[in-house]
């Protein structure tokens, strides 16, 4: 059997040194994608979450929005708001002496 040389001993220690590096800096990018991509699910949660919260919100305006374009909306706010009335009704202000 020969003797491995000294070069090829030395060939071998870069060969293996090259293959750890190479293994070591594969694993930490994957760990940082990792992290990133944890980071980024709790962000699209939370982002999920506001549009589900907006999305109520706009249904609401919605519904207030139709309810106040109503007949009977605006003619009871004109009724308790401005003191409106009916051309064919009185209107009475009582004022009580214990009234402010």
């Amino acid at each position: 059997m020969k003797k491995k040389s000294r070069k090829d001993k030395y060939i071998k220690f870069i060969l293996v040194s090259f293959l750890i590096l190479s293994i070591s800096v594969s694993i930490a990018t994957y760990m940082s994608k990792q992290y990133m991509y944890d980071q980024l699910k709790v962000e699209e949660e939370k982002y999920l979450k506001e549009i589900s919260e907006l999305k109520d919100k706009l249904n609401l305006y919605e519904k207030e929005l139709k309810e106040a374009t109503s007949r009977e909306y605006i003619e009871r706010y004109a009724r308790e708001n401005l003191k409106m009335v009916s051309p064919d009704e009185i209107y009475y202000d009582v004022k009580y002496p214990d009234d402010k």
